[in-house]
């Protein structure tokens, strides 16, 4: 009995892990999102973004990414922002 409430478990953290992945490309498929953007948004570590990319890139999902210069006291800082293509993503929706 035991032994199955941890595979209950499992499920279900891959089944929140899988529904974030998808959200994460129908997002992507609207607009720009920088890790620290989205980590916020959806209130998961800048690691668990980085995976969550790895993952729908693994899956074939074309994942584009571009520089994006945020100006913070006279210095440029370059943060990555990505988005997923939006004619890809509209096969599946």
């Amino acid at each position: 009995m035991t032994h199955r409430c941890k595979n209950t478990s499992k499920n279900t953290i891959r089944g929140i892990q899988t529904a974030r992945v998808i959200q994460m490309a129908v997002h992507l498929s609207e607009r720009w999102y920088t890790v620290r953007e989205y980590s916020k948004r959806f209130d998961i570590t800048h690691k668990t973004v980085y995976r969550d990319l790895k993952v729908l890139e693994l899956a074939g999902v074309p994942i584009m990414e571009e520089p994006q210069i945020d100006r913070v006291g006279g210095r440029g800082r370059i943060n990555m922002q990505y988005r997923v293509d939006a004619h890809w993503m509209r096969k599946f929706l």
